[in-house]
């Protein structure tokens, strides 16, 4: 492009840049509505590639327990299977969520891409199977054969903290993952002590699933031009799963390529990072061949993250008025057996803490 040439083009795409139009308080059109309304949108079931292959998961029928035999010698049978892996055969490191917080509050977990001798809940992937088609997949799933060394199960909160419960991990005593104080003002107890009113509350609410239209889902695949694992998934944050799809895998963040499609819903049960994803790209790494897993909606409500299991017991100082003077909260939150990535088991209690007034 010559000197003049350029100039004119800039001027062109400057002159058309909307300046002098605020946006705050402007009601800006949707773009994506013709195209989605018309059944045009492309969402990751909707990408087809050659040789593409399809996956799907072992999963744990028990809720606590050690893994005493995972046999898929009858799943690598099942006419159509084409590989089925197990954690030792991936050899993948695990997901562990930090938190800036001394270790007397927070204790770090890791999450295995798959579990391959504990088990903790009911879901819990043991093994990835990968087949010619979904059906296929579905078949292999079936016909492996897991026995247990079976554990009393945690099932709440209440259970959880009781003196003598069974630990979900070793290192977090009382299964508490996570004990901090979010605020702490001084000259409190005084307001309380002097208040003319104070009310107490106890409050739960119940364990919630996420259930967007579109389920969780990945399409993995190795471009060997380029070197680089190159995933479709439905992500509300693709970074952090290309940062943890590479530690996991042992490569270099250069080497992955997190790709969003259009997604079909996500209210945070995609905002953390998944371990099939990062299992999706393992097998297609390690058969240089395209698999993708779309989660079903039986997984989607047992296997999937689920949230807001809290308990609340809450304490207010009010003055002769009705003005409220102090709050005093604590919040026990029911996360689960993992730190979800990035977000950790923190996530819930300290927005409940911090959204509470």
């Amino acid at each position: 492009m010559s000197p003049d040439a350029f100039s004119a083009h800039a001027a062109h795409g400057s002159a058309a840049a909307p300046t002098d139009t605020p946006l705050v308080g402007t009601a800006v059109p949707r773009r994506e509505d013709p195209r989605l309304l018309t059944g045009q949108g492309r969402f990751v079931d909707d990408i087809q590639v050659p040789h593409m292959l399809h996956a799907q998961f072992v999963r744990a029928s028990v809720a606590s327990g050690r893994i005493t035999s995972l046999d898929l010698s009858a799943v690598r049978e099942v006419p159509g299977v084409v590989a089925a892996f197990t954690a030792q055969d991936l050899e993948l490191k695990g997901i562990t969520a930090g938190l800036h917080r001394p270790v007397e509050e927070y204790v770090p977990t890791e999450m295995p891409v798959l579990a391959g001798d504990r088990v903790r809940f009911v879901g819990e992937p043991l093994a990835i199977v990968i087949a010619e088609d979904p059906y296929a997949a579905e078949d292999g799933i079936e016909a492996a054969k897991v026995t247990y060394d079976v554990f009393p199960p945690v099932l709440d909160e209440e259970a959880a903290l009781a003196d003598g419960a069974p630990l979900v991990h070793e290192r977090a005593a009382h299964n508490t993952l996570l004990d901090v104080s979010l605020f702490a003002t001084e000259g409190i107890d005084e307001i309380f002590a002097g208040a003319a009113c104070t009310v107490r509350v106890e409050s739960r609410t119940g364990r919630q699933n996420a259930l967007p239209l579109e389920t969780r889902g990945a399409l993995a695949q190795w471009d060997a031009r380029e070197e680089q694992l190159v995933v479709h998934t439905c992500t509300q944050i693709p970074h952090q799963v290309r940062t943890v799809m590479a530690g996991c895998l042992g490569l270099d963040e250069r080497a992955v390529r997190v790709i969003v499609p259009d997604m079909g819903g996500g209210f945070g049960i995609k905002c953390v990072v998944g371990r099939e994803e990062i299992a999706a790209g393992a097998a297609a790494l390690r058969l240089r061949r395209p698999v993708k897993w779309i989660e079903d909606r039986k997984d989607a409500l047992t296997a999937s993250f689920l949230a807001r299991e809290q308990h609340y017991s809450l304490c207010a100082a009010f003055d002769a008025d009705g003005h409220i003077l102090a709050l005093d909260a604590d919040v026990v939150c029911d996360m689960g057996a993992y730190s979800c990535y990035p977000f950790t088991v923190g996530i819930e209690p300290l927005m409940a803490s911090s959204e509470m007034p």
